[in-house]
């Protein structure tokens, strides 16, 4: 567990930066345009596994094709392009913002000259209210030039934890809270932040939340940014085989390989129940908890920074017509 005073010791080396110009600054929706860029540009695109085409890229039984890393980001918008009698003809470049962190529920665009997120700080004073192993705040790393191994291991170098790709050009991650203004000085870091609580919410879930009694408890899933196993869990084998012999009648089976139940039992699932959530198990392959929450646990599940997204468990309904 960590104390207020080491998180506010550890806050005096980055406050500072918060209205640094970043290495290329992001514009705010539908204001001034981006510089131009080349109307065609052949470039090897960015990949969720953070790997990209090299330069020149090999193509089995065709020719070598050189390819233009230019290091800008790709747009959001993808350029028109039409057949000609000549070649293809770029009716309209590529376009749009490409810095922001995109949700299901809307994008989020940090401010002009913003590299680190003001609600950074509203994250990292939650860290002294749980038992998490380590000093890290969960968000996200939003680039200025293309994601590369290279710049993956240099955030990998300064303690980042790389938890995966997000839209439109970030990385997850558990950030050290000691490297947040050295991440932030990067010359490729755009942003260093978190989601909005509003961008947490799928929109199904919200339709249905202005729809709730005080006392209701709504089944849902509670995305988290990490498993949260740990040497405290527990797993239930759900269902199991039986041999049946002639000779020898019926005996039990092999164990159906993966089928069952997770308790996590860990510190995520601790302050989940702290705040009246209900946790039913834990997903290992989406880190998710499916749990039971109320009307009145759901604005603070939102400013948990280790919960990513929030949204409700399929109910399933057979139509015994068809």
């Amino acid at each position: 567990m960590f104390t207020r005073s080491m998180i506010l010791g550890a806050c005096v080396g980055w406050v500072g930066l918060t209205s640094a110009p970043s290495a290329l600054a992001g514009k705010d929706a539908g204001e001034a345009p981006l510089p131009a860029v080349p109307a065609v540009v052949v470039s090897g695109d960015g990949r969720p596994d953070g790997s990209f085409l090299g330069s020149p890229t090999h193509v089995e039984g065709a020719a070598e094709v050189m390819v233009d890393l230019d290091d800008a980001i790709p747009l959001p918008v993808d350029a028109l392009v039409e057949a000609g009698p000549d070649g293809d003809v770029v009716v309209r470049p590529a376009t749009g913002n490409p810095h922001f962190l995109g949700f299901v529920a809307g994008k989020h665009y940090p401010k002009d000259g913003e590299v680190i997120d003001p609600l950074l700080g509203d994250a990292l004073a939650q860290m002294g209210t749980d038992l998490r192993p380590d000093p890290v705040v969960y968000g996200f790393v939003m680039f200025s030039k293309r994601i590369t191994d290279e710049r993956i291991a240099a955030l990998e170098e300064l303690g980042v934890r790389n938890l995966g790709f997000h839209p439109h050009h970030n990385l997850r991650a558990a950030i050290p809270v000691d490297a947040i203004a050295l991440i932030a000085n990067l010359d490729f870091v755009r942003w260093v932040g978190v989601a909005r609580d509003w961008q947490k919410v799928h929109p199904a879930l919200s339709n249905e939340y202005a729809k709730w009694d005080a006392t209701e408890k709504v089944a849902v899933f509670v995305n988290v940014f990490e498993d949260d196993r740990c040497d405290a869990s527990t797993f239930e084998p759900l269902g199991g085989a039986e041999l049946v012999d002639p000779e020898l009648g019926v005996r039990p089976g092999p164990a159906i390989d993966g089928a069952g139940s997770w308790a996590s039992n860990g510190w995520q699932q601790q302050k989940l129940e702290q705040l009246g959530v209900t946790p039913k198990e834990f997903l290992p392959g989406v880190n998710a908890f499916r749990a039971d929450i109320t009307f009145d646990t759901m604005q603070a599940l939102l400013k948990l920074d280790f919960v990513q997204f929030v949204e409700l468990e399929p109910v399933d309904e057979l139509n015994h017509d068809e």
